[in-house]
């Protein structure tokens, strides 16, 4: 595996790691709006979550083929 590769793949595992945690914390959100009953809060945290893991994936389709993600912001 070149290094390259080797950086892409560890760099798209922290990323994963890092939307996991924020998962966690808007999960944590959407059992509070679920008890309090606020169906807007948890239908927006609930996609939320989707669309970071969207993203995740994404980086790590790109890191098994060996590419890497534009440089700057994301669009």
């Amino acid at each position: 595996m070149q290094p390259e590769t080797r950086l892409a793949v560890v760099m798209s595992v922290l990323t994963f790691v890092r939307t996991l945690a924020i998962s966690a914390t808007v999960l944590g959100f959407l059992v509070v709006a679920g008890a309090l009953g606020l169906r807007t809060a948890l239908l927006l945290g609930l996609a939320t979550v989707l669309a970071m893991a969207a993203h995740t994936l994404g980086l790590l389709r790109l890191a098994r083929r060996g590419r890497r993600p534009p440089p700057g912001p994301p669009a």
